[in-house]
């Protein structure tokens, strides 16, 4: 009983009781049977009952007792007492429905029927013992009945509520069943995670020393992490799912867009929860064929999550199951080999509240996969056969060919608004492949800057001499010699490459579909494409993967130069970023070559610079050649502006420069100024002063006369490379690379090979000026300038002069940087 309730009944017991025995003063009612002992007893107890907030401690126990006592009493017994004794007049019998209503109200079917037997009981027997042996007049006869019906009525309604009470209750249940069911698992495989990590935590943390753990230690922690992020994953999906059955309206379409049918269904087995690796490894999917469809990435997840949670239900008792998920021709199957659907459950499978025999289903799964796929204008089928199969068909509209045109502008469309000043780079070892993709690229990309790898070391190289301007995305190929896409990706997000552990990396591979996807994942890429596509291919993978997220990098302020491209040929990677730091800050569009070769066949390709920048001393084809044989080609190509980079400033170099078609020449380290002066000369900007002629390399003046003997660093060079924010990776790699020459130096001294030498002091000349190191520059050639008239140098001891000067040179940088000294690589 409703204690709240009982109070309000109870107050107005205590007034109505007293109030219709007055009504019989009035004069409007026949002759009565006076009641008023009963009634002035009923009046009390109905008072106690209204009182109850001012019952003492003591009796508040018996309160309950004493509302069933008076229910009884009040609504029964003394109602059906009064109506025998006024031989059931109207009057009474009104009294007395009244009364049977407030039981009914009050209690639940089952006290109710208990209360009003009894108090009727009580009441005819009271009434016999009082009168024995008196006839009923007919009227008793008529309107006895009424109370009962109304009794039946109202233990009937009473019995039909309990059990729509029960049944929402047993809904409710099963829900939270399910979700119990569902998240025991990942609280469990959670607890497990948490276990490891603790272990392994304390294990390192007893050690006495500073100890540096191995990649392999490092990544077998971040695998028992994944597997707790997937525990959380699975559990979160258990909710949603469960969460959306519920909702039994109408999905809104107006959202609805267009959507790769294999890529979204890839992306749904994959991020299944599996509750084990043997779950997983039962579930497969094969591509067919790929459609377009529209309508919701989340919705169709869900549908998917649904039938595979399903298919996978059996798997304790069906250990052999196997789910193939298979994308063809606008329809997507799940097929299990598992017990099959009864024939008669069959019909009413798609219905709320129908279960095909799951213990712990909540019976709307189904209904909610067949009201998505109606919101997407498709169908949802069921084919099953006991003891062999069941296969789920979600079937989809045919798009119009109009339609799906439309689709492929737009999405080339949205990619180039994406794509819009975009950095890229471009991994792959094939030369054709990379060459067929970068012109994709370049259709999308437009004039942005697109760098090119061919392979992941060389990729991991790239990225880390980008730290000052970001790449945007980075589209991979997957099996590449030296380090393939899937390592190069994984060192990424370790943070191999500062400032890109979350750049988007679409994979581009000619591997089966389903199996590269799968890789791609797992390595933490963010999209797939397969190779060759067509473009409207490649600018719908690129929508899909970036969205509308906005550039990682902040655009500058324009530029003087902005809007025009260079080709700048360096096979020095370190020298290469510095020039094209430079290249970027005037606002110009780099296109990037590590030697003649290369820049012969982007002029091929049709990559046509407003000024090549080109490096004289290059491997396979140096720049001179390289100079000569574009001055061969056609006309779109041989008159294209050629400046010469290098470290040796004769006029005898000059010359050979100009022989071999050179339309400039700067000498390294490059000087900006005189860079920005040769690029005003050939591309017509008017904002630098004309004195800055062609073949001018000022220095500073400062440095003017400096000998080998002056200051270690130029300082105005460093105060531009600080500015830039670019030498934070790039010096600790310059002075790697240093080393190395140095080593190399070194051996060409032992082996008396002074070939070697020449090449080895050269390339210091110039790595060394391009990182400000001025002193060890300018030693460095003047030694080049003897050892290329076939002599060794005549200073005795050079070579370990050298060495100190490299490292007084090193420490002044990484002091000038504010860095750390690395070991020797």
């Amino acid at each position: 009983m409703n204690r709240s309730f009982l109070v309000w009944m109870g107050a107005l017991g205590s007034l109505a009781f007293p109030l219709f025995y007055l009504l019989r003063f009035t004069g409007q009612l026949p002759p009565r049977y006076d009641d008023l002992a009963l009634r002035a007893i009923a009046t009390l107890l109905c008072l106690a009952l209204a009182l109850r907030p001012w019952w003492p401690e003591r009796a508040r126990p018996f309160y309950l007792a004493h509302a069933y006592f008076t229910s009884v009493y009040c609504l029964a017994f003394l109602l059906t007492f009064t109506t025998l004794k006024n031989q059931g007049d109207s009057f009474s019998v009104v009294n007395m429905v009244i009364g049977a209503v407030c039981v009914i109200l009050v209690a639940d079917w089952r006290n109710a029927v208990v209360m009003l037997v009894a108090g009727y009981a009580l009441g005819a027997l009271a009434f016999w013992a009082s009168q024995p042996g008196i006839a009923f007049t007919p009227d008793v006869w008529i309107w006895l009945p009424a109370p009962t019906l109304l009794f039946v009525a109202g233990a009937l309604s009473h019995f039909e509520r309990r059990q729509a009470e029960l049944a929402r209750h047993r809904l409710y249940m099963s829900f939270a069943g399910s979700i119990a069911h569902e998240m025991r698992g990942p609280m469990q495989k959670i607890h497990s995670v948490f276990d490891t990590l603790e272990r392994d935590f304390l294990r390192l943390g007893s050690s006495q020393s500073s100890v540096s753990h191995t990649r392999e230690q490092v990544m077998a922690m971040v695998r028992v992490m994944n597997e707790g992020r997937n525990a959380i994953k699975l559990g979160l999906q258990s909710i949603t799912v469960t969460l959306q059955q519920l909702k039994s309206r109408a999905f809104d379409a107006s959202g609805f867009t267009w959507l790769s049918a294999a890529v979204c269904t890839e992306r749904a087995v994959s991020d299944f929860g599996y509750e084990s690796e043997a779950q997983r490894e039962r579930v497969r999917l094969a591509e067919v064929a790929d459609f377009t469809f529209k309508g919701d990435e989340t919705l169709l997840t869900l549908i998917l999550f649904n039938l595979i949670k399903n298919a996978l239900y059996y798997l304790p008792a069906c250990p052999d199951v196997m789910v193939t998920v298979t994308v063809d021709a606008q329809c997507i199957t799940v097929r299990d080999t598992g017990p099959g659907i009864a024939p008669e459950k069959m019909e009413h499978l798609f219905e709320d509240f129908q279960t095909s025999g799951k213990a712990d289903g909540t019976g709307l799964g189904l209904a909610f996969c067949r009201r998505a796929m109606r919101a997407f204008g498709g169908e949802i089928t069921c084919a099953s056969r006991l003891g062999e199969f069941t296969a789920f068909t979600l079937s989809f509209p045919a798009v119009a060919q109009a339609e799906a045109r439309a689709h492929a502008e737009e999405a080339m469309r949205h990619a180039a608004r994406l794509l819009r000043g975009a950095r890229v780079l471009l991994v792959d070892d094939d030369p054709i492949r990379r060459r067929a993709t970068l012109a994709q690229l370049l259709a999308l990309v437009g004039s942005s800057s697109i760098d090119e790898a061919g392979n992941g070391a060389q990729a991991l190289d790239l990225l880390r001499l980008a730290s000052d301007v970001p790449y945007d995305l980075v589209v991979m190929d997957l099996h590449m010699p030296v380090l393939d896409g899937c390592d190069t990706v994984r060192q990424i997000r370790l943070g191999a490459a500062a400032g890109h552990e979350q750049v988007p990396v679409l994979a581009h591979s000619v591997q089966p579909a389903t199996e590269a996807r799968a890789q791609a994942r797992e390595a933490g890429m963010d999209g797939f494409l397969s190779a060759p596509c067509s473009l409207p291919e490649m600018a719908g993978a690129i929508v899909s993967l970036l969205k509308d997220q906005p550039l990682r990098h902040s655009a500058k302020d324009p530029a003087p130069f902005m809007g025009s491209s260079v080709l700048l040929a360096e096979d020095n990677a370190v020298n290469r970023a510095i020039v094209k730091g430079y290249l970027k800050d005037m606002g110009l569009e780099v296109v990037e070559a590590q030697q003649g070769q290369d820049v012969l066949q982007f002029l091929k390709a049709g990559v046509r610079p407003a000024v090549i920048l080109m490096d004289v001393e290059m491997p396979v084809l140096g720049g001179m050649e390289t100079t000569r044989q574009l001055r061969a080609m056609a006309d779109g190509v041989r008159n294209i502006p050629v400046v010469a980079l290098t470290g040796h400033a004769s006029p005898e170099h000059r010359q050979a420069a100009r022989d071999a078609g050179m339309d400039g020449f700067l000498t390294k380290p490059v000087n900006v100024v005189a860079l920005r002066g040769e690029l005003a000369r050939l591309i017509g900007e008017r904002s630098v002063g004309e004195a800055q002629a062609a073949g001018a390399s000022p220095s500073p003046a400062r440095l003017a006369g400096a000998t080998i003997d002056g200051p270690l660093l130029d300082d105005e060079r460093v105060e531009q490379l600080k500015s830039m924010n670019i030498m934070v990776n790039l010096l600790p790699d310059g002075l790697a690379q240093a080393r190395r020459h140095i080593a190399n130096l070194e051996d060409a001294v032992r082996r008396n090979d002074l070939k070697s030498a020449r090449q080895a002091l050269h390339s210091l000349a110039g790595l060394s000026g391009e990182m400000g190191a001025h002193a060890m520059s300018e030693t460095a050639k003047q030694h080049s300038r003897v050892v290329e008239s076939n002599a060794w140098p005549f200073e005795p001891n050079w070579l370990a002069r050298f060495n100190t000067l490299f490292l007084e040179s090193e420490q002044a940088l990484l002091t000038s940087f504010a860095l750390r000294k690395t070991s020797p690589s």
